[in-house]
């Protein structure tokens, strides 16, 4: 009887060195909007944020809903009630897997 151990060191840099990657990816497809499908107008100025459908509706049952769903949402979605950089906060979160986050005093 053999016992596969799928947990080894070299199995973990392996996945380790795939999530950079594919952090890498996301990192310059979210800066140069590479192959992007979806813009978000958000905040009273309506700043404008580039993003792929695809990989929000992977992250979030609210994206997929919003953008596969039987209401699918357009192409430009407006988003008038939230700070612009509360939402890119948000979109680099999803893409990245990172989030930094910041203490306001209410």
């Amino acid at each position: 009887m053999y016992k596969i151990n799928f947990v080894s060191e070299s199995n973990k840099r392996l996945a380790r060195d795939h999530l950079l990657d594919v952090r890498k990816v996301n990192a310059m497809a979210l800066r140069d909007k590479t192959l992007t499908d979806v813009i978000f107008r958000v905040g009273t100025d309506r700043g404008s944020f580039h993003a792929h459908k695809l990989i929000l509706a992977l992250r979030s049952s609210v994206f997929q809903v919003m953008f596969y769903g039987n209401l699918r949402e357009n192409d430009v979605v407006e988003i008038p009630d939230l700070q612009p950089e509360g939402f890119h906060g948000l979109l680099r979160y999803y893409l990245l897997i990172l989030c930094k986050i910041c203490e306001y005093p209410y």
